[in-house]
C-alpha cells in the first residue's frame, strides 16, 4: 500500500508526474483530512489542471518544476511519507499533434515536455552536426548503430 509509512494517510505525499491527475486524485481520495499531496510536474498544459485540483482540495499543492527538485521544494524539518512517479509522457501528449509526440497526427516536431522551455527538436536538428547526432543516437537510441537508427 502506498500509505505504509509511519504517517499513513496523515503524512505528507508526493505524484511526482501528475499528467492529468488520475493518481494524484486516488491518492487524495485516500489521504485523511489532515494529509498533504504535493505533485510535480514541467508541462504547462499538466500544472494548469492541477491548478484546478488546487483549487477544489487544500491538501493538494501543484508545483511546475521536475521531479528532481522535490528536495528543494519540501520545506526543510519536513519528513516525506511516499512518493509516487510513473515515468513517461501522458496520452493527452501523444494525442496532440502540436506536441510534437503523436505517430498519429501531422504536427511540428516538438519533443520537449515543457514547450516554453528551450528550443524544439526540429530547431536542434537544422543546428546539430553529423558526430553530435550520431552521439545521441547511440546514447539514446535502441539500436547500437546510430546510422541505421
Amino acid at each position: 500500500s502506498f500509505f505504509c509509512s509511519r504517517y499513513g494517510p496523515d503524512g505528507l505525499y508526493v505524484d511526482g508526474t501528475f499528467g492529468r491527475g488520475g493518481h494524484s486524485t486516488e491518492i487524495l481520495r485516500r489521504l485523511s483530512p489532515f494529509g498533504q499531496l504535493w505533485a510535480f510536474d514541467v508541462d504547462p498544459n499538466a500544472v494548469a489542471v492541477g491548478r484546478q485540483l488546487m483549487d477544489l482540495d487544500s491538501r493538494f499543492t501543484i508545483m511546475h518544476r521536475p521531479f528532481a527538485d522535490v528536495d528543494r521544494a519540501i520545506p526543510p524539518g519536513v519528513e516525506l511519507s511516499g512518493m509516487l512517479l510513473d515515468i513517461g509522457f501522458s496520452s493527452p501528449q501523444v494525442d496532440d499533434g502540436a506536441r510534437g509526440w503523436s505517430c498519429y497526427q501531422d504536427g511540428p516536431l516538438d519533443l520537449r515536455m515543457n514547450f516554453k522551455s528551450g528550443i524544439s527538436a526540429s530547431e536542434w536538428l537544422q543546428t546539430v552536426t553529423v558526430p553530435e547526432l550520431a552521439w545521441v543516437l547511440a546514447e539514446n537510441g535502441e539500436d547500437d548503430d546510430p546510422i541505421l537508427c
